[in-house]
């Protein structure tokens, strides 16, 4: 008889990881007795279910906030091929993003909509709703980008007010890019771009080294309390 786990997966066209998930989490029935052993084995000619809140989670909206730690560079090319390697299911922080619980089955269809530069670290956003990427991934930046810069050189009100001038400008009546001074060698850059790396480049103009870029908000979502290599759901309350 063949595994269960590769029957789950020609009903469901799931990864053999997921299939091994629900098994064994007991979101899988055979004739109607729940299985939850790996490896477990069943005839083709049984009837499988599966728990109807795993494809609820497949297909629900779902936007989600991740701290990307040091040396967790992922492009978003890859995040959305396998987003899994950035989003584990028990590293969920819960208490900023509610109970939910995510399976791998919830993380199907998520793509990185707001990635970084392989040196910086901070809040990066997978989604699969629409209208969060359109908002996010548009050619023209219309969101803003609150980064904490970590510096090595003196700075001084000069020097951060001529780092402010060659970012790139903001629209017409923008406030946009703002820089201000945080503690002795950190500074708070509040841009809509930083894709071609303008505010490391800025930096290196007046003479400032970037030790650390670290993202800490996009638009009106902050990153919070998320610790490095952990995510959270967008709250209903909250909007880029």
């Amino acid at each position: 008889m063949p595994r269960l786990s590769s029957l789950v997966r020609q009903i469901t066209h799931c990864s053999r990881r997921e299939a091994d998930e629900w098994i064994e989490n007991g979101w899988v029935a055979v004739n109607g007795v729940t299985v939850n052993r790996l490896g477990a084995r069943a005839s083709p000619q049984a009837t499988i279910t599966i728990d109807e809140s795993l494809r609820w989670q497949r297909n629900r909206p779902v936007t989600v906030v991740h701290h990307r730690p040091v040396g967790g560079a992922q492009t978003a090319s890859t995040a959305g091929r396998d987003p899994v390697s950035a989003l584990q299911p028990d590293r969920q922080w819960r208490s900023e993003g509610g109970t939910t619980r995510l399976s791998a089955a919830g993380l199907h269809g998520l793509s990185c909509v707001a990635d970084l530069a392989e040196d910086e670290v901070g809040m990066t956003v997978f989604t699969r709703e629409p209208g969060v990427a359109r908002l996010l991934l548009g050619r023209a930046p219309r969101v803003e980008k609150e980064y904490h810069v970590r510096v090595e050189g003196e700075l001084s009100a000069e020097r951060i007010e001529f780092l402010q001038r060659t970012l790139l400008p903001g629209q017409p009546g923008s406030t946009v890019p703002r820089v201000s001074f945080l503690q002795e060698d950190l500074l708070r850059v509040v841009v809509r771009d930083n894709s071609q790396r303008q505010i490391q480049l800025g930096c290196a103009q007046v003479g400032l080294r970037v030790i650390e870029a670290r993202r800490v908000r996009i638009g009106g979502v902050a990153l919070g309390k998320v610790p490095a290599g952990c995510w959270r759901f967008l709250r209903a309350d909250e909007r880029f």
